[in-house]
């Protein structure tokens, strides 16, 4: 696979993680944030002409860390 070249930054709106990155020509937005209720959630979308698309592509509660559920969700590309 592909180096992605991370860049995880803090999401100042959540308190979480997020990162923009690109894969096979698609843009995307990745955000790892606790979620009340639901504990922490990762979840990655598509980004459409600079605007984030707001169908689920990707959600993962697990343990997992934000660059892991990335490259679990481009295997799957």
């Amino acid at each position: 696979m592909e180096n992605l070249n991370l860049k995880i930054e803090k999401n100042p709106f959540t308190g979480g993680t997020c990162c923009e990155f690109t894969f096979k020509g698609q843009n995307y937005y990745a955000d790892r944030s606790y979620v009340p209720y639901i504990g922490t959630e990762t979840m990655i979308f598509a980004k459409e002409n600079g605007k984030i698309n707001w169908s689920e592509l990707y959600t993962n509660r697990s343990v997992k860390s934000l660059t892991d559920c990335i490259y679990e969700f481009c295997r799957t590309l």
